[in-house]
């Protein structure tokens, strides 16, 4: 299931925490770093796309994160993903 993103979801990722009740993967999503450059992303984006970001959740569990990159352009997007590496290659 695809879940719209807040900032709040971002800033709770970011200190490790489950954003709104949801479980995190053993394994994270991504690094810090790539959560805040995508939390820096989105909230660029979110004025003219919204919303920028989607978690990928399956059974409660954030396993990814779905979000444009760049900005829309010319009527066209680009999305680029991070699954958690427990569920890289399963489908």
């Amino acid at each position: 299931m695809l879940i719209a993103m807040e900032d709040s979801d971002f800033s709770e990722m970011i200190i490790g925490e489950p954003p709104r009740g949801f479980r995190m993967t053993n394994s994270p999503v991504a690094p810090v770093n790539v959560l805040e450059m995508l939390r820096a992303l989105a909230n660029s984006i979110t004025a003219d796309f919204a919303p920028a970001a989607r978690m990928i959740v399956e059974d409660d569990q954030i396993v990814g994160i779905l979000s444009i990159v760049p900005p829309p352009a010319d009527w066209r997007i680009e999305i680029g993903y991070r699954c958690s590496g427990l569920h890289l290659n399963t489908g």
